[in-house]
């Protein structure tokens, strides 16, 4: 994670969760240059509509992936709450 906020330039706050889907959104476009902070690399995915969830413990990938059902059934039930109470 250290190497993410030299490479970007931006502190990167403590306490993240890590191995977990934190977040659910749509992509809408894959960009490959870009002024955000936060862009680095040879790609960027745009992201619309966002929407923060409790962390749901899921290895990630370096690549896309399908989640383990078990995960997604547990990121669709917090999908279907109002609010994000963790």
């Amino acid at each position: 994670m250290a190497d993410v906020a030299q490479l970007a330039g931006v502190p990167v706050p403590g306490g993240l969760a890590l191995g977990a889907v934190v977040a659910v959104g749509h992509l809408i476009d894959v960009v490959t240059d870009s002024d955000d902070p936060w862009f680095f690399g040879r790609y960027g995915w745009l992201l619309d509509n966002v929407r923060p969830i409790c962390p749901v413990l899921c290895n990630g990938q370096q690549r896309l992936f399908e989640l383990p059902q078990d995960v997604e059934e547990a990121v669709r039930h917090q999908m279907r709450q109002r609010a994000v109470t963790c």
